[in-house]
């Protein structure tokens, strides 16, 4: 338990001692190299050391990773560094780190207390009233009282000596770093053959915890049954071996090369624990004093071991003798042959990517300096119970070194060893150990040169990186569209469109590292160790990033079956470090073929639709087809987003006047029809006098007149008119050598309101033409025309443009003297001229209205104001042209004819305001008049 009887000399001379181990913690000596330092000289993360040590081009300590045993660095090169003991190297005091120092100090009752250690230990500062040792902990505490009476003691460093508590027998306390050793001197035979000695028990105090006997042991455990500290079995050794030359304050703690061990006895009850030395050790003639006892304490995680096989039974844990501890096979008398473990806490490596790691001990003597082979291995962690019967299984062979130092001609001081534990330090990381045990053990344990010995204070250090974080937001982007990322058995269908295939993902890194991503493509269904078909990698970006990683176009044809895998990979040193996990896979399948256009079906009647009532359309797909959705627009203007099938397209519209409804479906893949479905309706005005709308039909052009309802015929000659029908709708074409004439007059009223509206289509345009127009009978040429002219705009570039012109009388308008593009006049005409290219703008409405209220005239294009001049005024010079005459199609009274083709005309007069002229579009209209189903498509 935590009481072990010792035997301890000072000399030659006859010298007994008795020794308690309580050990709470973990390593002693801190090498060289792993200086303590101070909060306030490192930064207090990672990333910030990491930047410091970038700039200075040293290693930086990280304080917020700080423990009791293990120390991390930033180094310059981006990686990181560990260095871990099997004892603290520092401890908490005063929420602020400090060094380890165990030099006692007396506090005012007289107990003595360790300056800074990983125990909250008390000893005793003599007499009967304080318990020899007193240990507090968060569990709970316990104490430990004397079987005799304390004299004061005497302090010297860690050890408090309490002189003569047995005639000629001293009692030695002394604190180390995760213990405390408890050893009764014997300074004469006499005083070994004392009967107090034969059993030595010591009265425990343990208030929320329980002292129990495990084994040859003793474990202490709180309330909830964990075990706070455990002991090995007591033991005790004499002075018959090397240690006759070691100072007796080192003497005392622990057994030398040769020295005669045995067991000690151990028994707890209510009265305590009792120790029962052996008697044949304790007052033998072969004896050579002193002897010790030493049981040990403390937490598995942390601590060190030595198993010996000519003691199979016997535990030597946390041993600290001043000359090392053997390993391997010595052939003197007593032979032995041993082998050492370690422990080392690893939770701060758990999930890194070890780059290089080293186990380093410091060997203090060889039997030869002929190197011999000392291997390194991976064990399980070790604990006080630990014995050559009772070593950890299935170790894992690392490394080994040919070495030999510690004697003349071979580094008489001795040496550090290092051995390769990379192997050993990534099966902590990725298996996410809490401490891992190593262990060193000749190659020939019947070889007597591979003897050796080895301080304590090893060290567990190396070089890591941090992975990056597993992916997030992973998705493949078509076109533009985040698709998500589909599993295997649901795949996307996507269409590149014009955007291409990208890989979607955003990566972080731990230690805030410029990162890459790498994409791995595959031909689904992926075969049993295939290799992916295309690696993609990036250039590096800062930790954080969203990456957008292009898909070759090549590598997505239509047809195209693909799963694709994404991972972030760190940048050590501008090279490629570690690699984070791989996302799962997302697949697609290509498809870039058009769907079928939707069949568009109207609920009920669209003619007459008086302005403001409501009409319902159905959007289905034909039989046999992929589309998944649709998309609408009104009177060619933006189309809106896609909307489901099952979603009724429901209109509510204002103004008057022809409108268009266009209808495209989109398949699962995100790829329109390339055929659009129109249909037309008009929206009845109210208060619009339709002066006549003209319907063309095979072989005829009727006007039908909205005021008399009779019907005149729009004649033409020459050959240059023919009938073009598009999906049951009929239009006029002209080639540019004729045009139609109407044999009515009065169509339009220059003196009042009016509106002119044609759908146009242009053709090819080589010269500027005339596609409606109206005659003046007085004149030589047409009062208003709606035209194509070729033209240059502002930028300076030539192409047809819709034109509406209208003449004046005298003086031109106040705008003619600062023309524009869009408005001037020219030859008595005021012209108006559209911002878009006709070529740009495809089949539209063109439309010339007049408002005489508001004194303006406005080119419509597709329903919408193109360009707009005001002031004529009535009653002056600048009034319209008071004369009117007959409408022709394709060509004006004196000019160019038109090439294109015209569609349904509508001509309307009267006092009505501009609002009532708003939508001033034209409309198709079938031949049979069956305005019921429209799904005609042009």
């Amino acid at each position: 338990m935590f009481m072990s009887a010792a035997l301890s000399l000072s000399s030659r001379a006859s010298l007994i001692a008795c020794a308690l181990l309580i050990a709470l913690l973990a390593p002693v000596d801190v090498p060289a190299d792993a200086a303590v330092q101070t909060p306030d000289d490192v930064p207090t993360n990672a990333i910030q050391a990491q930047v410091e040590a970038e700039k200075s081009g040293r290693r930086v300590e990280i304080e917020s990773e700080r423990q009791e045993r293990a120390t991390f660095y930033a180094n310059p090169d981006g990686t990181q560094t560990f260095e871990i003991h099997p004892d603290p190297i520092r401890v908490r005091k005063d929420d602020e780190w400090a060094a380890i120092d165990t030099t006692l100090r007396q506090q005012a009752d007289g107990t003595l207390v360790p300056e800074a250690s990983t125990m909250d230990v008390e000893l005793s500062g003599g007499g009967t009233g304080q318990p020899l040792l007193n240990l507090d902990a968060l569990d709970g505490s316990f104490a430990v009282k004397a079987p005799m009476k304390l004299p004061s003691p005497t302090i010297k460093g860690n050890q408090a000596t309490y002189s003569d508590v047995l005639p000629d027998v001293d009692l030695v306390m002394t604190v180390e770093n995760t213990q405390v050793r408890q050893v009764f001197v014997v300074k004469t035979a006499d005083a070994a053959h004392n009967p107090a000695l034969k059993e030595l028990t010591f009265p425990v105090s343990a208030p929320n915890v329980s002292v129990e006997s495990s084994g040859d042991g003793v474990v202490v455990s709180n309330a909830d049954g964990g075990v706070m500290f455990e002991s090995a079995a007591p033991l005790m050794w004499d002075s018959s071996g090397t240690g006759t030359q070691v100072e007796a304050d080192d003497r005392v703690l622990g057994p030398q090369e040769g020295d005669t061990v045995a067991h000690v006895d151990s028994e707890v009850d209510t009265s305590g624990v009792t120790l029962t030395p052996d008697a044949g050790l304790l007052t033998g003639s072969k004896t050579e004093y002193p002897l010790y006892v030493d049981p040990t304490f403390g937490p598995n995680e942390t601590g060190w071991a030595m198993v010996f096989k000519q003691n199979p039974n016997t535990s030597f844990w946390k041993w600290t003798d001043s000359n090392g501890q053997g390993v391997g096979y010595q052939e003197y008398e007593p032979t032995s042959t041993k082998r050492l473990f370690w422990n080392f806490p690893t939770s701060g490596i758990k999930g890194a990517d070890i780059i290089d790691a080293q186990f380093k001990a410091y060997e203090v003597y060889a039997a030869s300096c002929t190197p011999r082979a000392i291997r390194l291995y991976r064990s399980g962690t070790v604990g006080s119970n630990v014995n050559w019967n009772n070593q950890p299984t299935g170790k894992q062979y690392i490394s080994e070194r040919n070495v030999a130092y510690g004697r003349d001609g071979c580094s008489p001081g001795g040496a550090w060893v290092e051995w390769d534990a990379t192997t050993a330090a990534q099966t902590a990381a990725d298996h996410n150990l809490n401490a891992m045990g190593l262990a060193l053990q000749v190659t020939n344990e019947s070889d007597s040169l591979t003897w050796k010995r080895f301080k304590n204070n090893a060290v567990f250090t190396g070089r890591y990186n941090y992975k990056p974080y597993s992916p997030s937001a992973v998705a493949t982007m078509a076109n533009g569209a985040n698709q998500g990322c589909s599993p295997t058995n649901a795949p996307d269908r996507i269409s590149p469109g014009t955007s291409g295939v990208k890989a979607r993902a955003k990566f972080s890194d731990r230690d805030g590292q410029n990162i890459r991503a790498r994409v791995e493509l595959y031909n689904y269904p992926i075969g049993s160790g295939e290799a992916p078909f295309r690696t993609i990698t990036t250039s590096y970006r800062a930790s954080g990033s969203v990456f957008d990683v292009d898909f070759p176009s090549g590598d997505v044809g239509n047809g195209r079956d693909i799963a694709w895998r994404i991972r972030a990979e760190d940048n050590i040193n501008g090279s490629s470090g570690a690699a984070g996990a791989w996302s799962g896979f997302c697949r697609f399948v290509v498809d870039t073929t058009k769907p079928l256009p939707p069949i568009v079906t109207a609920t009920s009647s669209t003619d007459p639709w008086p302005a403001g009532e409501t009409r319902t359309f159905t959007v289905s797909k034909p039989p046999d087809s992929d589309i998944a959705s649709y998309r609408m627009a009104i009177d060619g203007g933006g189309y809106g987003t896609a909307r489901s099938l099952s979603t009724p397209i429901t209109l509510t519209l204002g103004g008057c006047g022809p409108r268009m409804l266009l209808v495209q479906s989109i398949d699962a893949a995100g790829n329109v029809s390339a055929t659009v479905v129109r249909v037309p309706f008009t929206i009845t005005c109210q208060d619009l006098y339709i002066a006549s709308r003209f319907r063309i039909r095979e072989g005829e052009a009727k006007k039908t007149s909205s005021v008399t309802g009779s019907q005149s015929d729009i004649a033409w000659t020459g050959s240059g008119i023919t009938w073009s029908k598009v999906m049951g709708d009929w239009k006029l074409r002209f080639d540019g050598t004729a045009a139609a004439k109407s044999s009515a007059v009065g169509l339009l009223d220059t003196q009042k309101s009016f509106l002119m509206s044609a759908w146009l289509e242009v053709g090819a345009v080589t010269t500027d033409m005339t596609a409606v127009s109206v005659d003046d009978p007085n004149a030589s040429d047409s009062i208003a025309k709606l035209q194509v002219l070729r033209d240059t705009d502002e930028e300076g570039n030539t192409a047809p443009f819709y034109v509406g012109r209208m003449r004046y009388v005298g003086a031109a308008p106040g705008f003619c003297a600062e023309p524009t593009f869009a408005v001037r006049c020219d030859r008595g005409y005021v012209v108006l001229t559209s911002n878009s290219a006709a070529s740009e703008i495809g089949e539209a409405p063109v439309s010339l209205s007049y408002s005489y209220d508001s004194h303006e005239l406005i080119l419509w294009i597709n329903g919408e104001v193109a360009v707009r001049a005001g002031g004529f005024a009535p009653g002056t010079n600048d009034d319209p042209a008071a004369n009117n005459g007959s409408l022709r199609l394709g060509g004006p009274q004196s000019g160019s004819n038109f090439v294109g083709t015209v569609d349904d005309v509508i001509t309307s007069v009267g006092d009505y305001s501009l609002d009532d002229a708003s939508t001033a579009v034209h409309t198709l209209v079938d031949d049979a008049g069956d305005t019921n189903y429209l799904g005609n498509v042009d």
